[in-house]
């Protein structure tokens, strides 16, 4: 059951990557000059592009259970996955620090001072 959520993680992930990124417009573009209608309203609708990312994820879990494709399909849910998860994270901290700015400026403040700590140190050392 584990491994179903990863996927469906990793499936979102991959998702927002070929339908959002940067990296991924000149494709878009290319796509929707090749076909306006169908390919091009494809890479721009995030629910579409999911169904198609998801078919080798569901294939690897309930086809190839064991085999070196399941195997590779993992590694790779893992990856998008671990890709996701650090987003959530960082955007939790982002919008923990912008609504309390001062424990921001505290905690920065108190990294600020310990490498300051270290460099006296390091020049009393020497």
């Amino acid at each position: 059951m584990m491994e179903l959520l990863m996927m469906v993680i990793a499936v979102e992930a991959i998702t927002e990557i070929l339908v959002q990124g940067d990296i991924f417009i000149g494709i878009r573009n290319k796509l929707a000059t090749i076909n306006p209608g169908f390919l091009g309203k494809l890479m721009g609708c995030g629910y579409c592009v999911s169904v198609w990312v998801a078919i080798p994820f569901a294939l690897a879990y309930y086809l190839y259970h064991g085999t070196n494709f399941y195997l590779i399909m993992m590694i790779i849910t893992i990856i998008f996955t671990i890709h996701r998860l650090s987003n959530l994270i960082h955007e939790l901290f982002k919008r923990w620090f912008d609504r309390y700015p001062l424990v921001f400026h505290l905690l920065k403040q108190d990294l600020s001072d310990k490498d300051k700590d270290k460099d006296n140190n390091e020049s009393i050392i020497q």
